[in-house]
């Protein structure tokens, strides 16, 4: 008769009850790992909150008289500024999947 193992599935994540336990290396590992993995999505973010910011200022600098002058002018500064920040962020981000995964990450952001 075959040993069946049991698993317990909790949405994406399964978990093998039968395999042995790591140890304290691996979990250290393992768990520096997803931090790396995480850390990548909290820059994601970021560069999204600045896509949103970019797109703030670029109201901003096109509104014409309604905004005062030296506001329309911080805000042509960072519509000039931004997009470049976010685009090093993300190569900075893509870079650092591609180190912790091995996999190729293709690119998200798209220059206009």
């Amino acid at each position: 008769m075959t040993e069946r193992k049991l698993r317990v599935v909790d949405g994406d994540v399964v978990y093998d009850l039968g395999r042995r336990p790591e140890s304290v290396p691996e979990r250290a590992r393992r768990l520096m790992h997803e931090a790396q993995v995480l850390a990548c999505e909290e820059v994601e973010q970021l560069r999204a909150s600045l896509g949103e910011s970019l797109r703030q200022a670029e109201a901003i600098r096109d509104g014409g008289d309604i905004f005062p002058v030296g506001v329309r002018e911080q805000a042509r500064q960072l519509a000039e500024a931004l997009p470049l920040a976010m685009q090093t962020l993300q190569a900075l981000s893509e870079r650092r999947l591609r180190e912790i995964t091995g996999a190729p990450v293709p690119p998200v952001w798209r220059g206009g």
